[in-house]
Order: structure tokens, then C-alpha cells, then sequence
């Protein structure tokens, strides 16, 4: 692993016989841990590296950053020193939006294609007017709960509250900062959707078929987090879709 790579691939696991890498970029307010149990779902052929982004967890001294492409440009920098063997992006939700943004730095600043990018419950397109970001902190968490973030014992706590409401608005300015070219991308894009998602409708993620030549979606059940729930499902398909295509 490159000196660069260090503070942006928390806790990968490196393999011997890895024939390939899965990056995976979490959801807004998360960091690189939401992946610390994914590697029991792989084999010893496929690696695991979780993207550790700036201000959370082991990097929650260093300072937020809610500039979409700078932080794409870092993530595909490290990336690129890591494209040894084939390789995928995953993302959920903030996470699949930055995924996308890293995948076209990937081909503009290095040349480099992923196998597949991979955003569960994920879009570009947005039909939101309102700002999450500017919600002040009662309406925020009102908002984070309906969509199934969290449960109001952990709202309750002032402590989490301050240490974790500052890192989730950030990460909807990223978003809401954004100004998308719509580029299209060069692998195919695999999708995971819910139509009982409440914060990014199912008909936004439909889209995404414009954004490539080789698109699949595959229906989930549950809120926002179905992450959570039908973690061996997503990482099912993501295992055989790999292996039918990884050649």
C-alpha cells in the first residue's frame, strides 16, 4: 500500500492472492467502519478497502471537506496507485454520488477504468429543492429518522448529537454543492434500489441507465438503510457479478 493510501483505506485487509479490489465509499455521516464486516463475505481472492474520508473516525481531527471534486480527485489518486489488479468502486447513497465523481477522475486524471461501479440507493439526479444542510437541528433529525437513520435513543444523546450533526451537514452540502456534468461513464453500473425509499426515489436511480451503455438494477425492500438488512444479498450479487465479468 502506497504512503498516500494510508489515512484514505481504513482497516483493508491485504491479500496475497488478490485478483481483485473493492473500494467502497459509505453514506453520509458514516465513515470506513460500515465496511469493517465485509471482508468475512469475500474470499481470499478479493480485497476490501474502505474509503476513510476527512473529519470522522480515525481522521475526525482533520478538517471536513465538502467539495465533491477535490475529494473524488484524492480518492482517485489513491486509486490509481492501488490498479495493479482489476478493480470496482462501490458507494452507498453520499457515497455512490462520490463513487461516480471518482470514477470520471479515474479516466480524465489517470486513464483508468473500474470493472463495475457499484451505488445502492445512490443517483446523480436529484428532483430535492430543499436544502437538508440549512435544516435546523430539531427538523434535521426529524428528517434523519423518517428515513430510517437512526432511532430516537441515539438522537437523544447530546453527545452524538454534537460530534455527529456538524459531519452530516457537511456531507449534504457535498452533495447539495455538486454540479454534476452527467458524464457518462465507461463500465457498467449496478444498482441497488428500494421503492420504499423515502430520501431518493426509485425513478431518480432509473436514470442512472443514461449515464452508461451497461446498466442493472436489482429491487431491494426497506428504508433508506437497506444496507443494513440485506447486507449478504448486495454482497452476493456484487461476488457474482464480479466473477462473471472480472476476465
Amino acid at each position: 500500500m502506497q504512503d498516500n493510501s494510508s489515512k484514505w483505506i481504513f482497516a483493508g485487509k491485504r491479500k496475497e492472492n488478490c485478483r481483485h479490489r473493492i473500494f467502497c465509499l459509505p453514506y453520509a455521516g458514516s465513515g470506513a467502519s460500515l465496511y469493517s464486516v465485509w471482508d468475512s463475505f469475500f474470499g481470499d481472492d478479493i480485497e476490501i478497502c474502505p474509503v476513510q474520508l476527512p473529519g470522522r473516525e480515525n481522521r475526525r481531527r482533520e478538517p471536513l471537506c465538502s467539495d465533491i471534486q477535490e475529494t473524488a480527485g484524492s480518492i482517485a489518486e489513491v486509486i490509481a496507485g492501488m490498479a495493479d489488479v482489476p478493480f470496482s468502486v462501490f458507494g452507498y447513497s453520499m457515497g455512490g454520488v462520490i463513487a461516480y465523481e471518482t470514477v470520471l477522475k479515474l479516466k480524465a486524471e489517470h486513464n483508468i477504468v473500474p470493472q463495475y461501479l457499484f451505488m445502492g440507493a445512490s443517483s446523480v439526479f436529484s428532483d430535492r429543492t430543499e436544502k437538508i444542510s440549512e435544516l435546523d437541528d430539531e427538523v434535521l433529525i426529524s428528517y434523519l429518522r423518517s428515513i430510517g437513520n437512526s432511532s430516537e435513543d441515539v438522537f437523544g444523546d447530546e453527545q452524538y448529537r454534537t460530534a455527529f450533526l456538524p459531519v452530516i451537514r457537511n456531507d449534504y452540502r457535498l452533495i447539495e454543492n455538486a454540479h454534476f456534468s452527467f458524464t457518462r461513464v465507461e463500465c457498467p453500473i449496478v444498482s441497488f434500489a428500494s421503492k420504499e425509499d423515502k430520501a431518493m426515489p426509485y425513478r431518480n436511480i432509473r436514470l442512472l441507465k443514461y449515464m452508461t451503455d451497461n446498466w442493472t438494477v436489482y429491487d431491494m425492500t426497506g428504508d433508506h438503510f437497506f444496507i443494513h438488512r440485506q447486507l449478504g444479498y448486495i454482497t452476493d450479487v456484487i461476488k457474482a457479478t464480479i466473477s462473471s465479468g472480472g476476465k
